[in-house]
């Protein structure tokens, strides 16, 4: 493929220097206008070295490949959008990368907006690390983007913020508005957040998929998925130390049909009120709490600071596999105990996955209901094991002595 330069082709001027941002300016934007006019794109190259520029041009061209070759520095000084991607009414990119080769380094100062923005783009590829963006911003900020690969990396670990720049998130994905606008489908391959605000946002998003990379010591939130969040999935990322002293939370979501697969926290994991039909599969944790509604979570090891945090159950419908307790180094299902009841507590709820109640002294037990989804199923006979599924309700009618009952989890 037939390529031109930057510098030897257009003019670019290397160096930390301010006075060069006019200059650069004006060169990135003959170079995006005359490769717009070519019918066959060459590839744009970079070679290692800083570009001083206040104005970024749109590099959205579908086919175009711009190259790097070392550490390549895009270092900004405007207000706006440190580098501009928009496909502008959903385009397909047709072979779009920005960043092949060595990657795109982006630094901006806080009063700048996103790092990276890219709207409305089909099946294109970005490889950047943003070292600073704007306060209120982004480090990657995708709107309606759809199958589009991404590596990225927002970090002030190697070298700091710029200027100080830390962005509000880390990596924000949304709609770019209307309906069926969503970011969709697309992959992000070991994304690293460090020491943002919010690390990864989901917004309205539609089958994002997370492979590995982390996101830790941000100051509010790991992961934060809004109610417009579905059917994303997360396989193996780890999650640590994300959220104030005192109130830390590495995964908050909100949305619904979401997959968590074998990821990793260890402080605390929320499905929040509005969540719904989400699943947490395996995986290492600390605490986890369900607000929500017939979410699930199985596999999963939990209590990993050895503590005494476990799996709470605060929602409804919450479907419960076998876990286990790496404090007592115990499955659920492995767990026996007596049932405390009484005139003011005649009733035991299920919590883990499977239970069988076996009455060991009947006292002046009458009868057993068995309750599931809140509606009665059947009187259950006195002498036979009662075996119950995560959330059914057993209610124990006495006259007197309360009966003695042994459950065993399954």
């Amino acid at each position: 493929m037939a390529s031109v330069n930057l510098v030897k082709d257009f003019g670019v001027v290397y160096g930390d220097d301010p006075a060069n941002e006019l200059n650069n300016n004006a060169a990135l934007a003959a170079a995006i206008s005359w490769l717009q006019k070519q019918s066959v794109k060459p590839k744009l190259t970079a070679d290692e070295g800083i570009i001083r520029y206040s104005q970024s041009p749109n590099f959205f061209i579908p086919g175009l490949v711009f190259e790097t070759n070392g550490e390549v520095r895009f270092r900004y000084g405007g207000t706006g959008n440190a580098v501009v991607i928009d496909g502008g009414t959903l385009t397909t990119a047709a072979g779009f990368k920005f960043g092949a080769g060595s990657g795109v380094i982006v630094e901006a100062p806080p009063t700048a907006k996103h790092g990276i923005y890219m709207r409305n783009v089909i099946r294109g590829g970005i490889n950047v690390r943003c070292y600073g963006a704007g306060s209120q911003h982004a480090g990657l900020r995708l709107e309606g983007c759809v199958s589009t690969d991404v590596w990225v990396t927002v970090t002030n670990t190697e070298g700091g913020w710029y200027m100080g720049a830390q962005p509000l998130a880390g990596i924000s994905m949304d709609s770019s508005g209307g309906a069926n606008t969503q970011t969709s489908y697309v992959q992000l391959h070991n994304p690293v957040v460090n020491s943002c605000q919010v690390g990864i946002f989901f917004g309205g998003t539609l089958g994002v998929d997370v492979w590995g990379g982390d996101s830790e010591w941000n100051t509010v939130v790991g992961a934060l998925f809004d109610e417009t969040a579905l059917n994303n999935r997360l396989f193996g990322i780890d999650l640590e130390v994300n959220g104030p002293p005192g109130n830390r939370v590495d995964v908050s979501c909100d949305g619904q049909f979401n997959e968590f697969l074998s990821i990793d926290t260890n402080t605390r994991f929320v499905f929040t009120t509005n969540s719904a039909s989400n699943r947490l599969i395996g995986g290492n944790h600390d605490a986890i709490d369900h607000y929500g509604d017939a979410n699930e979570i199985a596999d999963v090891r939990y209590n990993r600071s050895m503590g005494a945090t476990t799996v709470n159950d605060y929602g409804k419908n919450l479907r419960r596999g076998d876990m286990f307790d790496c404090g007592t180094k115990m499955w659920d299902s492995q767990r026996t105990g007596m049932i405390s009841l009484s005139d003011s507590a005649p009733t035991y709820a299920c919590r883990t996955r499977a239970e069988t109640l076996v009455v060991t002294n009947p006292g002046a037990l009458t009868s057993i209901v068995v309750y599931r989804n809140g509606v009665a199923l059947c009187n259950w006979p006195m002498d036979v094991p009662v075996r119950l599924s995560c959330g059914d309700i057993a209610a124990f009618a006495f006259t007197g002595q309360a009966p003695t009952v042994l459950s065993m989890a399954q």
